[in-house]
């Protein structure tokens, strides 16, 4: 029994809201409050504003105090977009054309996904194509992407082991983005152990890691398990057998995936990414589709970077014809938006290219 306002001979009893356990005071509306509004007559006190001006579920205060303003996030929202809006039209004064397309747009997105509530988190992929094909002149396109990213997760195929490609992603993206990741790398196997391997960046906290050797064409996956908003989620990141070569091995080295996620089945989600070699009509990427959700499906392959001396990267394929570049999700995660990243050329050299791959990036969500 509570009473409201000065203590009267019939007390008002003040029910609590549904979502409320700790029964505290809460505003009703109007005809919900008939009583309530008289009792403040009866006793001189003024009439509390109606919920057309505060909000109906909005804790009672002691008059004088400020109102908590339930609109404040949408001011925010505003408050960002016009920022961004600044920031485009400044660079396109600098001559910086590219650079609201080539990623600022998509951070803004997520900026405005956070504001507004929903909880979430960024994954890309991206298949480096080792070092090869001008690596430290377009390594400056993947940095500059991945500032604007900003992904929470990056998965990387290909990391050229001799170069340390993976550990110079992880310098530059602290060092010229300001963003601290955790690096992740696992070897190929027999005599590209010492070649090529993947490899994850993460900005959250790693709780284990673990490899699985497929015992064909020294191919290999890892995983790191991560824990996200108290949830725990496993992070795979492997690269089958070539796109050349049969599919019947890239669907034996996917039979293995599935048994070795299946027999790690203590988390609430999985995501797998990485350079499958397959289009989702072939045997090995439909059982995987079986299996997991691909979060987009344009076409990643393959791009017109080349040598300098103006060899193209896979010349008896198609140019952008086919996604066979994939982030897969399965259990309680929700895909936000997705799509292709690492998609630009430079704005100098239209042969120079992030890589001979286009990335894919995914917003993901829990349910």
């Amino acid at each position: 029994m509570r009473r409201v306002g000065r203590t009267t001979s019939s007390p008002v009893k003040i029910r609590a809201h549904a979502h409320d356990p700790l029964g505290r005071r809460r505003r009703w509306s109007p005809a919900g409050s008939a009583r309530h509004l008289h009792d403040r007559r009866r006793n001189g006190e003024p009439p509390r504003p109606d919920r057309k001006t505060l909000c109906p579920l909005a804790p009672i205060r002691p008059r004088g105090t400020l109102v908590p303003n339930l609109c404040s996030s949408q001011r925010k929202i505003r408050s960002i977009r016009r920022e961004v809006k600044a920031l485009a039209e400044e660079s396109k004064l600098r001559g910086e054309h590219n650079s609201e397309e080539s990623g600022l747009g998509i951070e803004a997105c997520r900026t405005i996904w956070n504001v507004e509530g929903a909880m979430g988190f960024r994954v890309t992929t991206l298949n480096l194509e080792q070092d090869h094909k001008r690596w430290d002149e377009r390594r400056e396109l993947i940095v500059e992407e991945l500032g604007g990213l900003k992904p929470d997760v990056f998965a990387i195929n290909e990391i050229c082991l001799p170069r340390q490609t993976g550990r110079y992603l992880q310098r530059a993206a602290n060092e010229r983005c300001g963003i601290e990741y955790n690096l992740i790398q696992q070897s190929k196997v027999n005599g590209l152990s010492v070649v090529d391997g993947e490899g994850l960046l993460t900005r959250f906290p790693i709780r284990e890691t673990a490899n699985l050797d497929y015992r064909a064409r020294d191919a290999v996956a890892l995983v790191a398990r991560v824990e996200i908003e108290d949830r725990l989620v496993d992070l795979y990141v492997t690269h089958l057998y070539r796109s050349e070569g049969e599919d019947s091995l890239r669907l034996y080295q996917v039979e293995q995936l599935l048994d070795w996620v299946s027999s790690r089945n203590d988390v609430d989600a999985r995501v797998v990414c990485g350079d499958f070699n397959a289009t989702l009509d072939m045997a090995s990427a439909a059982l995987m589709a079986a299996h997991f959700k691909p979060t987009q499906t344009e076409p990643t392959a393959f791009t017109p970077l080349q040598e300098k001396n103006g060899t193209p990267s896979h010349p008896n394929w198609e140019r952008f014809d086919r996604c066979i570049d994939y982030i897969w999700v399965a259990g309680a995660l929700r895909v936000k938006d997705s799509g292709v990243c690492f998609n630009k050329p430079s704005p100098e050299d239209y042969s120079l290219w992030p890589s001979d791959h286009m990335g894919v990036w995914a917003d993901l969500e829990f349910e």
